[in-house]
């Protein structure tokens, strides 16, 4: 029954539209990847060496047998990797940027192949394929991930997850060392339970102007590209696949740099991934380095040119 009178929610009206109307709502990508796994039932699972740890919590929660393969220079998969029977490949479309590389991999596997896109937000799924992605890595919000499946599936009513969102407001507010705190806290109760996307993520999510904020990353990508790619070890160009978003401007030096420096002129970033080094499997050398020296680099609607011109100076200082 719904609560009439008494005091005020918060005030957030659904204006717009969904970005993603046609997927199926989720709470997390993790959560996105447990649904998938429980359709498909998978006899083994490939996976690239470079991901995070939350890529692989579905895959141990379902004791499904995984194995990684490595990565080439351009992030693209090595080797002529064979399926048998009921094994599929997982690959991520890294920083949004390997379109490119998934067309091939629909040639080659088919129906085979499951698209992490959780740093690919705008990618609207495949016809052949399983696809997930992640609006809390584009946008202010407690949740969201949004499922693409190769045939077409019924909605399905799935219990809401439960969210905090203190560190959002916080950060909004100005009080940033303390949403620092609550939002690792928040990282940390993600789980990959299968729940649908909150009611206030819903809603904020149709409260966003997409189109402006894919102008801007595509534009702020662009304009570093500009300054720096020339000092760039790694070299994904945006500029080369027109339709693509990008999440971030990966950048890799010819020798570490202090992630310190940025930090002190109030530029934070990401490091992908920590657990890549700890994990005890022999090899993977590239992938290791990749997860030491890469620095990230924010691109996202909120960053104007100046900042991005205090960015560039500070890379352009230390060469």
């Amino acid at each position: 029954m719904k609560p009439l009178g008494g005091f005020f929610e918060l005030e957030i009206a659904r204006e717009g539209q969904n970005y993603h109307p046609n997927a199926l709502a989720f709470t997390t990508g993790r959560s996105c990847l447990n649904y998938i796994l429980r359709q498909i039932k998978p006899s083994k699972l490939y996976l690239p060496y470079y991901c995070c740890d939350a890529l692989i919590e579905p895959i141990i929660l379902n004791h499904i047998k995984y194995e990684f393969y490595s990565i080439d220079k351009n992030l693209d998969p090595c080797g002529d990797l064979r399926l048998k029977g009921e094994e599929y490949l997982i690959y991520i479309n890294y920083f949004g940027l390997k379109e490119n590389v998934i067309q091939a991999l629909i040639g080659r596997y088919k129906g085979r192949v499951i698209i992490d896109n959780s740093q690919a937000f705008f990618e609207r799924g495949y016809k052949k394929l399983w696809s997930f992605n992640s609006a809390r890595k584009f946008f202010g919000v407690p949740d969201g991930a949004y499922l693409y499946a190769p045939v077409p599936i019924k909605k399905i009513k799935l219990p809401a997850a439960k969210v905090e969102c203190n560190y959002l407001i916080n950060r909004l507010l100005g009080y940033q060392d303390k949403a620092f705190r609550q939002f690792r806290k928040n990282e940390e109760m993600l789980t990959a339970d299968i729940c649908g996307i909150s009611e206030l993520s819903k809603r904020l999510l149709a409260n966003i102007n997409y189109n402006s904020v894919i102008a801007k990353r595509r534009r702020n990508f662009a304009f570093l590209a500009k300054k720096i790619d020339k000092f760039n070890l790694l070299k994904l160009h945006c500029l080369k696949q027109p339709a693509a978003v990008p999440m971030f401007y990966p950048y890799l030096p010819g020798s570490e740099i202090n992630r310190k420096i940025f930090y002190k002129n109030m530029i934070y970033m990401p490091i992908f991934w920590k657990e890549v080094l700890s994990r005890r499997v022999s090899g993977f050398d590239w992938e290791k380095e990749l997860s030491r020296k890469l620095i990230i680099l924010p691109i996202d609607h909120r960053i104007a040119l100046e900042d991005l011109e205090r960015i560039a100076k500070i890379i352009l200082k230390d060469l």
